[in-house]
């Protein structure tokens, strides 16, 4: 995950941050990404990576199911440095690899964080805010964090749990369409069936999956069942980190949720439920297969390149190493869609 690395996405942060100021927002209001992207004439990707920025940056917060809202309006003072990007994300995929790599313990205290990675206190308090927020890290019984426990055997189990619930679920009396709101999703699903390379695209394609599943699960009016399908998607969350599977597979797993969504309108729910459980059994194999090869390739690779080196911060370089162009093929860690 590349994160805000590149140079579109510190150019988006920096315009966000002009736009706070001069755009007439106040403490408490809510920063629509769509607008954002529409204002600044750029895709939702390089906007959403620059709003988790500022919310790290305690500019913005973030409140679930609800969106992004101003915490603080920056003076004219305030800039975005190329170098916080890089160190925050370079941290932040050091910890998430040695989480599904098995390297960090189940529960950690800050100092013993600090010790591992080096660096501010602050750089690790912003990433201990990002990891709780996504789900990944709770505050420990005492004192220090626990980091939800997650591997190849347990993601499989989650998708086998799915395949038995989701197809089901659209069965039910009281499930009720959202056409207004799946409008939205297929408009988006179309842009990216058709784009010529998803290579920019992965962490929009992957929050475009969150929000598709759990969005169906909504439309059942369970509690019980979207609360199962939330805390999949936080334990799913994981593998946007492992890598991604060929860019082929991808397509057609978007294509899968076209189908879903254009059966629903027609409120052909028996083809729906059938397309849908066809494309989660697909995932469960492709990861069965292989997601246990992926992690332990990642595990070998992070060994090879953990070295002495230090940036800026005192961060330990990491990379993601499984991603791959649009021609090559991949058997490892599917981005189901």
């Amino acid at each position: 995950m590349d994160g805000l690395k590149s140079p579109l996405q510190q150019r988006v942060a920096s315009q966000l941050v002009q736009f706070l100021r001069e755009g007439g927002f106040a403490v408490g209001d809510r920063v629509n990404e769509g607008e954002c992207s529409r204002v600044l004439g750029v895709s939702r990707t390089p906007v959403r990576s620059a709003l988790h920025f500022l919310v790290d940056q305690r500019i913005l917060e973030r409140k679930r199911n609800k969106g992004f809202f101003v915490l603080k309006i920056p003076d004219t003072s305030y800039e975005i440095a190329s170098k916080s990007f890089d160190e925050h994300e370079k941290l932040y995929n050091s910890v998430i690899t040695d989480m599904l790599t098995q390297e960090l313990p189940r529960a950690i205290s800050t100092e013993k964080l600090l010790k591992r990675y080096g660096g501010p206190r602050a750089a690790i308090t912003s990433i201990i805010r990002r990891l709780n927020r996504e789900g990944l890290v709770q505050p420990a019984a005492g004192r220090g964090w626990s980091f939800i426990e997650v591997d190849a055997a347990a993601l499989v189990k989650g998708f086998k749990l799915r395949l038995l619930i989701e197809p089901e679920m659209i069965s039910l009396p009281e499930f009720e369409f959202n056409q207004a709101f799946f409008d939205q999703v297929y408009e988006e699903h179309l842009r990216l069936e058709s784009a010529e390379s998803l290579a920019d695209e992965w962490p929009n394609i992957f929050e475009q999956d969150v929000q598709f599943h759990e969005a169906l699960a909504r439309c059942s009016g369970n509690q019980f069942i979207i609360e199962v399908i939330q805390r999949q998607n936080i334990i799913r969350r994981i593998t946007e980190y492992v890598g991604f599977m060929g860019h082929q597979r991808v397509r057609e797993s978007i294509s899968e949720h076209i189908d879903i969504i254009e059966a629903l309108k027609v409120d052909d729910r028996e083809w729906a439920a059938a397309v849908l459980r066809r494309h989660l059994r697909r995932a469960t194999e492709h990861y069965e297969a292989h997601l246990g090869n992926d992690i332990g390739r990642l595990a070998s690779l992070r060994a090879s390149t953990r070295t002495t080196r230090r940036d800026g911060l005192g961060i330990r370089a990491t990379h993601n190493p499984i991603s791959k162009t649009d021609d090559e093929s991949s058997n490892g860690g599917e981005q189901e869609c």
